[in-house]
């Protein structure tokens, strides 16, 4: 791939389809960027990676279910001890990857590998298994980000579950000039999490919180209730930036 200069231009994007040849529960993964010699690329030229089960639907809405997803600010993820999502040897994942260049460094090749460890179906200790959830402020088929106008910028999505369960843990996705994230029960009129993401010198998210509530038993979502989530940004550029927003929630919870 060869990478031009300028904001939020998009280098290339691909599409693999991966089968399981394993049973067992996924209990973690992460992503590593090298280029054509095996050398590091900067994390910052990963816009985003998600893992797909075709044929699953997601929590919220139906479209094909999100197993995990990854931006640069995404380090290695990881369940809880004794908690996994179930795989069956011959289902498919298809792994999806969207490089970009902040930098304006040229790159001839640039590789995105994803490292996937999990907990053989023979393990002896019990494992729970859990599903994972996403949504995000346009929940729409297409591009997922908008158009960021100068100063503040909040946009927001409403749904409801299409099955009733527990949350056992959180983390989200935001751009840069982010502000806030926030997950909330509308129906109860309570703020379940709000995650401020953690930003260098000039605004670009360089890490995100992640709640974990399995200590709790997690929180419940109930199919009769309103759940809405939140991206507030504030663009200090005087100009729109175009697609530079984006607001994402992902998460496990048992049904």
């Amino acid at each position: 791939m060869h990478a031009g200069g300028g904001h939020n231009h998009h280098m290339g994007s691909e599409s693999f389809a991966v089968p399981i040849p394993v049973e067992g529960w996924l209990r973690s993964y992460e992503v590593e960027l090298t280029d054509g010699a095996g050398r590091p690329l900067p994390r910052a030229m990963l816009h985003h990676l998600n893992l797909l089960a075709p044929g699953e639907r997601e929590l919220f809405t139906p479209i094909m279910r999100r197993v995990g997803a990854a931006g640069q600010e995404t380090g290695r993820v990881a369940a809880p001890p004794g908690i996994g999502y179930p795989l069956q040897r011959g289902d498919t994942l298809l792994i999806t990857v969207m490089l970009h260049d902040p930098t304006g460094v040229r790159v001839e090749t640039a590789a995105a590998r994803v490292r996937m460890r999990y907990a053989p179906a023979t393990t002896r200790a019990p494992m729970l298994s859990v599903y994972p959830f996403y949504m995000d402020v346009l929940m729409r088929p297409g591009a997922r980000s908008f158009d960021l106008p100068p100063g503040r910028t909040e946009k927001s999505w409403e749904g409801r579950p299409a099955v009733a369960g527990r949350i056992l843990g959180m983390g989200g996705h935001l751009h840069k000039h982010a502000v806030l994230l926030r997950f909330e029960d509308v129906t109860a009129g309570r703020v379940i999490w709000e995650a401020r993401p953690q930003v260098d010198a000039e605004g670009n998210v360089v890490a995100m919180p992640v709640r974990n509530l399995v200590w709790r038993l997690g929180v419940p979502l109930r199919t009769e209730h309103d759940y809405r989530l939140t991206a507030i940004y504030d663009n200090p550029t005087g100009h729109t930036i175009p697609g530079g927003g984006m607001g994402a929630l992902g998460g496990i919870f048992v049904p």
